[in-house]
């Protein structure tokens, strides 16, 4: 503890009468006359009738009149000292007396020689000592200060404690009077912190609990740096909140969750503890939304994050089903697993250009979203990302996007034309699958992979350019698109599975197949009603089980090189008047064309049935089968 010591002397101020010494004793009134007077009294102060000694802290007794307390009165005068005012109790001894801290009042009476004349004096002797200071700051000690009695207090260095306004300490003009002295900091408590019960240092702020429980809006101001969890129990009224981190602190590294401060132990158990009257929330800090944010906060309409959120981690916001509207910050990088899976009534969604990863069913279900913006800094859209959002009328792909993954936006029923970028190389399995009203599609040129049923059962979709650069496309691709006029697939493509590629594309009247392809899959061209006739490449050496089956074809030539012919592969064809088999020809199935009601004739260009075929391949068609035939 520091000492310190400051000059300045209080005297203190007591009335005093004049009598003479004879009327003392006899109990009389004393005289206002003046010869008998204190001339002198060492090391005191006279000012009237009054005399003021101050003695250092060590001083324990005083002789008056000796040593250095010498008393010098008026000529022909005499002096005498007393403990009480009627001076009854004379002081003997030399006039010695042992002093008690602080406050020691005498009475010096002063006379003439013979008695007759005489004048009081009050003496007030003052023996010093060290009194303990205690400063305090919203009821917490901040400092303690050892100060030398009749000083004034030190005064310490202003106090910062987050959420008060410190204006100065109380100490202005005041004397210690006692031996423990408490000073409190004037420190109101700042507007903004009044319905929080708070704990606050110069670097923390904890908040603890809300006064007024019935409000409806809350805002915790950026300063604050902990919410204790329960905090915010009970608050079942609010609508609107403004807080600077979500859950308990800022760092986000422990419950990291809106239910948190609340009540709710973790995540998951969002719904049942952050109040339903919560719509407006606004996030002022932190660097990241962890895993289950706000996993089921099912009344919150309307989100507002901070500038520099980086991830938006799993399940954040899953479930947020009345969530209208929400930011993403434009220094966003990841978007986790289901982040807003099933935020069935979010409108919009703009992906900034530094998000890299988009998460497997990100946007999973949202129903009600309309419109999207996807930023080119990423490098596949994971699985299913938008898949089953059926509202969605608008999608903007941005250039640098480097791939669609599988499902992407399947079950986007109510988008009507996509713009592939230059930059995409590959589009998932199914990724367009179910987007019944998709009738515009324009793939860019540095497409090389479409994936199995990449368009599958798009059912207004009329005819898709396919870029010279695909090299590769997979099954499915265009099944059941029964609004497909036309298909020209070029030469580049060297990987085709038709298997069940047009199914059921019952308005698909052109087709153009590669060369170098070597196999029509099953269902290849099932039910397309419209297609009459189609020109099988040289290179094909498999034709699949129910490849042509319930097709328009009027008449069919394989060409030279066939090897195998599956099973119905012309089942129903019941347009079909014309059909050449080629010698190469060492398998057929068993009722390639049955009901082909029409076909009147079976050329062979082999002299005989080959052992490969089945023994029931003309099983329920009436044709004449002509073997050795050389025609074309």
């Amino acid at each position: 503890m520091k000492k310190k010591v400051f000059g300045f002397i209080c005297l203190i101020v007591v009335l005093a009468a004049a009598v003479s010494l004879a009327a003392c004793n006899k109990g009389e009134e004393y005289t206002n006359d003046n010869t008998a007077l204190l001339k002198q009294f060492d090391g005191a102060t006279i000012q009237g009738k009054t005399v003021a000694l101050d003695v250092a802290p060590d001083v324990e007794t005083v002789s008056i009149g000796e040593g250095a307390y010498r008393v010098s009165v008026s000529a022909g005068c005499r002096w005498a000292l007393y403990r009480d005012v009627a001076c009854q109790i004379v002081m003997q001894n030399n006039r010695t007396d042992a002093l008690k801290e602080g406050h020691n009042r005498y009475y010096l009476l002063v006379s003439t020689e013979d008695g007759a004349i005489s004048n009081r004096y009050t003496l007030d002797i003052w023996r010093n000592f060290y009194a303990t200071v205690n400063y305090f700051a919203a009821d917490e000690l901040v400092q303690t200060e050892t100060v030398l009695s009749h000083t004034a207090f030190p005064v310490p260095a202003p106090i910062n404690r987050i959420g008060y306004d410190f204006r100065g300490w109380n100490v202005d003009g005041k004397v210690v009077e006692n031996k423990i002295e408490r000073v409190d900091a004037d420190m109101p408590v700042k507007q903004e912190m009044e319905n929080f019960e708070f704990t606050a240092t110069e670097t923390t702020c904890v908040i603890t609990g809300v006064k007024d429980k019935s409000v409806e809006t809350i805002i915790v101001p950026d300063y604050v740096t902990r919410i204790s969890g329960l905090a915010f129990t009970a608050c079942n009224r609010v609508v609107r909140m403004k807080i600077p981190f979500v859950g308990e602190t800022k760092d986000g590294e422990n419950h990291a969750y809106l239910g948190y401060i609340f009540g709710a132990e973790n995540g998951l158990m969002n719904s049942q503890w952050v109040p339903d009257s919560l719509m407006e929330l606004e996030i002022t800090g932190g660097s990241k939304i962890v895993a289950e944010a706000f996993y089921g906060c099912d009344g919150l309409m309307s989100v507002t994050l901070p500038a520099n959120v980086e991830s938006i981690d799993r399940y954040a916001f899953y479930g947020c089903s009345q969530l209208e509207r929400i930011n993403l910050p434009s220094g966003l990088t990841q978007i986790g697993y289901r982040a807003f899976s099933g935020c069935a009534r979010l409108r919009s969604i703009a992906i900034p250009a530094t998000v890299t990863g988009l998460g497997v069913e990100a946007f999973y279900g949202c129903a009600g979203l309309k419109s999207v913006d996807v930023g080119g800094g990423i490098n596949t859209l994971g699985n299913s990302a938008f898949a089953g959002c059926k509202g969605m009328t608008s999608l903007t792909l941005r250039e640098g996007i480097k791939g669609i993954a599988d499902y992407a936006f399947a079950g986007c029923e109510s988008l009507t034309a996509v713009t592939v970028p230059d930059s995409v190389t590959a589009i998932g399995n199914f990724a367009f699958e179910g987007c019944t009203a998709l009738n515009n599609v324009k793939l860019g040129a540095g497409v090389a992979t479409l994936g199995n049923g990449v368009f599958k059962d798009c059912a207004t979709l009329q005819g898709v350019t396919i870029p010279a650069n695909v090299t590769t496309i997979g099954s499915d691709t265009f099944s059941g698109c029964t609004g497909l006029l036309s298909i020209q697939i070029p030469n580049t493509v060297t990987s085709l599975n038709l298997s069940h590629m047009f199914q059921n594309c019952e308005n698909l009247s052109e087709v153009s197949l590669p060369t170098g392809i070597e196999e029509i899959g099953e269902l290849a061209f099932y039910n397309c009603k419209s297609l009459t006739e189609i020109n099988i490449p040289s290179g094909v050496l498999t034709i699949g089980l129910h490849a042509f089956a319930h097709s328009g074809l009027t008449s069919i030539s394989l060409p030279n090189g066939v090897l195998r012919l599956g099973s119905q592969a012309f089942f129903a064809c019941t347009d079909l008047n014309g059909a050449i088999l080629p010698a190469s020809l060492t398998e057929v199935g068993n009722a390639v064309f049955t009901l082909c009601v029409e076909l009147q004739t079976i050329s062979c260009k082999s002299d005989a049935q080959p052992e490969g075929w089945d023994e029931d391949w003309l099983s329920g068609c009436d044709a004449t089968v002509v073997w050795g035939y050389s025609g074309n």
